[in-house]
């Protein structure tokens, strides 16, 4: 198994005046995985499959915090951003059922059983929180949040040398 990760992230503040500050936070992720596993059940290693993973993740936020009334009134307010694309592959070699006597299937079909997978997913969002001090110990709060999320994915089933099913859709969340 062979994991490489890279995390990156990144955090501005600007204090603007006594009443406003602003802040940027922003992150990275690259994921390569590549992962072999024993998939025939058994005791034995007869049956090795090939897994590997990748990730990319970028998001990126903006917050503006303010106080007013003495203090009394805190807020923030804010953007966000997301875009990660996620894709993996299987594959169980497909020689070993001529080993097992199954079908007479060769080595030469060895690009395998399995799938490949993509998935685009994309996500905005506006949000904002108040918090008022009526005393030093009663405090009121309200916030809200909206969010708008597309995702794009596709997937091929694969049989030997032969696609059997190729899926793409695009979702949209509001």
């Amino acid at each position: 198994n062979d994991i490489e990760r890279t995390d990156a992230s990144l955090t501005a503040t600007w204090e603007v005046n006594d009443a406003l500050t602003i802040k940027s936070i922003s992150g990275y992720q690259d994921l390569d995985s590549h992962v072999l596993g024993d998939t025939d059940t058994t005791p034995s290693n007869l049956v090795v499959s090939n897994f590997p993973v990748w990730s990319k993740t970028w998001s990126q936020e903006f917050n503006f915090q303010t106080s007013a009334f003495n203090d009394r009134l805190q807020t923030v307010a804010g953007l966000y951003y997301l875009h990660d694309r996620l894709g993996a592959r299987k594959r169980v070699p497909v020689g070993y059922l001529a080993v097992l006597r199954v079908l007479p299937l060769s080595v030469a079909l060895d690009p395998g059983l399995g799938f490949d997978f993509d998935q685009l997913a994309t996500s905005y969002a506006a949000f904002l929180d108040a918090t008022y001090s009526v005393t030093d110990r009663f405090r009121l709060t309200a916030g809200m949040r909206q969010t708008w999320e597309e995702k794009e994915f596709s997937q091929v089933n694969v049989l030997g040398l032969t696609t059997t099913c190729n899926r793409s859709d695009e979702l949209k969340y509001d």
